[in-house]
């Protein structure tokens, strides 16, 4: 089973957690820049884990598909680390 990793949680907590979940995809990981908000959709959703930033989401080897859900202007660098690390 593919196991996701969410980066933002606007549109990641509105649509992607369950459009992942219907398409037999695992949600394994999340994140935000407000941590404590991530932790509280964490338990709500029953997700995994939890991250502090986009670089330990992106990083962690479980993960193997990653959802950039953050404005344009930050996704270049995370989509280079996601190449990085074959996500």
């Amino acid at each position: 089973m593919l196991k996701a990793g969410i980066i933002g949680l606007g549109h990641g907590y509105r649509v992607l957690i369950d459009a992942f979940r219907l398409n037999d995809i695992e949600v394994y990981g999340i994140t935000s820049k407000n941590y404590s908000k991530a932790k509280k959709i964490s338990k709500e959703k029953n997700i995994s884990k939890t991250f502090r930033n986009w670089k330990e989401l992106v990083n962690d080897t479980k993960i193997t598909i990653v959802a950039i859900a953050v404005p344009p202007y930050l996704q270049l660098d995370i989509l280079k680390a996601c190449l990085k690390n074959n996500k």
